[in-house]
């Protein structure tokens, strides 16, 4: 019988106590997969699980090195699994953690980096959970930029002597800026969830669930602030930030289904979730692995999603 290494004994191990009630997924060790050349490449350890017949696939590399694993194992790892088809996540298990450039280079790649200490059963049942995205905006500000109907040189006098109090013609009370700014942000959660979506993409792996600001515009009509003297100077608007924070959550998964020909021969399979309280998504792959997306609102409305934009994280560009 092949000698196992300490990492790849003890992440086996670890592997088989997480998924023991997992009855759809199965584990292979020194696992011969086929490359797009035809050719026969060796996955330490691969994972495959399905959902409604939808086929997920995990590669896991171990190496028991006695100093830190260097940058060519990680672009050998990348290399391998490039050229296999349908792979989902791929995580490197090492025994004496990683150099510096390796380190770097799993970032690039989107490989998980573990040590065979640090891995861990929640960790391993964490990689088949499906996950979404909830934005939680911050009662946090960046000071605004205010943009008024004066001359130049008076401008410096007119911020100083803002008391934050905004005067409209058509209102018979004045607004607090600050009521201003989360009013807007409430009118315009949408645009400022997908702005905020473009900027969290391009953020590092250890900044994405760390708060950040995303900037917007109001602008005014029939606006005005008051400075000495009971002075009217027209406000025409300001610029400002908010403090935004994406926090992940599990999806619950609430059954899926098979689309069969007159045959009897599957031609797609569908997973519907949970979004929200009252709203569900549902995604359909076909023979082909073409993807669609559906949404349903609370109302029992359904839309097709389409991509409209796409980014690499190796270019940090949307296309």
């Amino acid at each position: 019988m092949k000698n196992l290494g300490r990492s790849l004994e003890k992440t086996i191990s670890l592997i088989q106590d997480a998924l023991k009630n997992s009855i759809d997924t199965v584990i292979l060790q020194n696992y011969k997969a086929v490359n797009k050349s035809g050719r026969k490449r060796e996955i330490d350890i691969m994972l495959i699980t399905k959902i409604n017949n939808i086929e997920i696939k995990i590669a896991i590399e171990c190496k028991d090195f006695k100093s830190k694993i260097p940058v060519e194992k990680i672009e050998a790892f990348e290399s391998k699994c490039n050229r296999i088809e349908e792979i989902y996540k791929k995580v490197f298990v090492g025994s004496n953690g990683f150099q510096i450039d390796a380190i770097n280079a799993a970032k690039e790649f989107n490989i998980e980096l573990f040590t065979a200490n640090e891995i861990t059963e929640e960790i391993i049942s964490n990689w088949f959970s499906i996950k979404k995205l909830q934005l939680n905006i911050l009662p946090n500000f960046i000071a605004p930029i205010m943009y008024m109907d004066a001359e130049e040189e008076d401008l410096k006098n007119l911020i100083h002597e803002f008391d934050k109090i905004v005067h409209f013609e058509n209102l018979d009370k004045p607004v607090h800026i600050n009521k201003l700014l989360l009013e807007s942000i409430e009118v315009n959660k949408k645009r400022l969830w997908g702005i905020a979506i473009f900027k969290w993409m391009k953020l590092d792996d250890q900044n994405k669930f760390e708060p950040f600001p995303v900037q917007f515009r109001i602008t005014f009509n029939n606006s005005y602030i008051l400075t000495a003297g009971d002075k009217q100077t027209k406000l025409l608007g300001l610029d400002s930030s908010v403090y935004v924070k994406f926090i992940e959550m599990d999806v619950k998964i609430l059954g899926g289904r098979s689309f069969k020909d007159i045959n009897g021969r599957i031609k797609a399979n569908s997973i519907k979730v949970q979004i929200g309280t009252n709203s569900t998504g549902e995604m359909i792959i076909n023979s082909k692995n073409e993807e669609s997306i559906y949404f349903t609102d609370e109302l029992g409305k359904t839309i097709k999603l389409h991509t409209i934009c796409t980014f690499n994280p190796e270019s940090k560009k949307n296309n």
